[in-house]
């Protein structure tokens, strides 16, 4: 599952996100958009790379906040269920819980409209903004 490769900025992966794991963290296999920027994203040495990312998920927020980014079912291939990227989830994984979005041939990027719909949401969430 692993990828081989140095994504880019914007690029919709699959994340295993089962791997040690504490609740209330995020759990499961699922979609993610990575935030870094590519130059960040590269291998260490021999060792894999890391990546910033917000994960995906197709249930609905009971209360949807600022930090639940909403995406249309089917707005992209690699999204085929109604999904809200959870903003305040943004975490930094290892290349190693990574890998392609089954069925595509190609990795997907989101528009940068998109992209910078999640952007605005993360950067409130850390107060940046």
């Amino acid at each position: 599952m692993a990828i081989t490769f140095i994504p880019k900025r914007g690029s919709v992966l699959m994340c295993d996100f089962d791997m040690a794991f504490v609740p209330p963290e995020m759990v499961k296999y699922r979609q993610v958009v990575v935030l870094s920027v590519q130059g960040l994203n590269h291998r260490h040495g021999i060792a894999p790379g890391l990546c910033t990312v917000v994960p995906f998920s197709t249930v609905a927020p009971s209360t949807p906040g600022f930090d639940d980014i909403y995406f249309a079912a089917g707005s992209y291939r690699s999204l085929k269920k109604e999904s809200w990227a959870k903003c305040r989830m943004i975490c930094t994984v290892s290349h190693e819980r990574l890998g392609l979005v089954r069925g595509l041939r190609r990795i997907e990027q989101l528009s940068s409209f998109d992209l910078g719909k999640i952007e605005n949401a993360v950067s409130l969430v850390l107060g940046l903004s």
